[in-house]
């Protein structure tokens, strides 16, 4: 039996996304007399927000996780129960860990998969998490051409399903440059307590930007990904990022589950929404521009 320990310090590279990942209520800035988004407009944003924080912070458990497996775990067969990892990350805290480690330690490879029970566990920000989230690896996180694939199996987020395959490809050239990945999501579905459904497709190359302080650490996510699917109301979208999106993660203590700066477009059932995220500032507040009208809103990740 063996244990993971964490390896960097850090607790991954989505966390800057999705750690402060919170159930916001969605309205117009009060001291705003701009004519407000029909209600139909600010579920399309909310429902888009939703599914790319739910989709990333699967993504992000699961960074976490393989980034710390200890080198000592790695041998062809070895079978280890790892529970330590709930010490690196709260999320993880109550749930229980299986490590099937089927490489070596220069080229490690193996399924890892996070238990939270069918009862769930909670976390200390009231999430409770339930159902098992797979990952399977090859290669070390931080080299080019590693690999990390997330599968679920009956997993949900305070009782949203979250489901489908995401892909994490280091596509980065060089060891000395910051790390790039591309993530790519296929049969993306999330499930709401209202039985409403969200899915997603997506295509994403992000860049790592880390600090001398680890609390300092940025993710940029490139102009050009794309995502698509059907938002709450069964309306087809499809987005792209038009300038760079970048994640803080200092804004993570201000429970920002978004951007802090670029824009993106998405089109939903013939209307273009262009969203615009700041240019640094710690809020879940977005500038929604909808033909001739433009309104600034706090975005919610429940999708509604």
């Amino acid at each position: 039996m063996n244990s993971i320990k964490s390896l960097f310090g850090l607790k991954g590279i989505s966390v800057l996304i999705i750690a402060g990942m919170v159930l916001l209520d969605s309205c117009s800035k009060s001291s705003d007399t701009t004519p407000a988004l029909s209600a139909t407009d600010t579920q399309n944003v909310n429902s888009e927000a939703a599914s790319d924080s739910y989709s990333s912070e699967a993504t992000d458990m699961s960074n976490v996780s393989v980034s710390n497996i200890s080198s000592t775990t790695y041998a062809s067969g070895r079978i280890a129960s790892v529970d330590t990892l709930k010490n690196v990350d709260d999320r993880f805290k109550c749930a229980t860990f299986t490590l099937v480690a089927t490489g070596t330690k220069d080229a490690p490879s193996g399924v890892l998969t996070i238990d939270f029970g069918t009862t769930g566990c909670t976390d200390a920000k009231g999430v409770t998490r339930k159902g098992q989230i797979i990952v399977t690896y090859k290669g070390k996180r931080y080299i080019p051409g590693s690999t990390l694939i997330t599968t679920f199996n009956g997993y949900t987020r305070n009782d949203v399903k979250v489901e489908g395959v995401q892909t994490l490809t280091n596509v980065q050239t060089s060891i000395t440059s910051f790390p790039k990945y591309t993530v790519v999501i296929a049969g993306g579905k999330i499930t709401f307590t209202d039985g409403k459904v969200i899915t997603r497709t997506q295509s994403f190359t992000y860049e790592w930007q880390r600090a001398a302080n680890p609390t300092q650490d940025k993710l940029v996510n490139s102009a050009g990904g794309t995502a698509s699917g059907t938002n709450k109301n069964g309306k087809s979208y499809t987005m792209s990022i038009t300038a760079d999106l970048v994640y803080s993660r200092a804004c993570a203590a201000s429970k920002v589950f978004i951007p802090v700066s670029g824009t993106k477009a998405f089109i939903v059932d013939g209307a273009t929404y262009v969203v615009d995220y700041g240019t640094g500032t710690c809020d879940n507040d977005v500038t929604v521009t909808v033909g001739a009208l433009s309104k600034t809103i706090t975005v919610s990740a429940d999708g509604n």
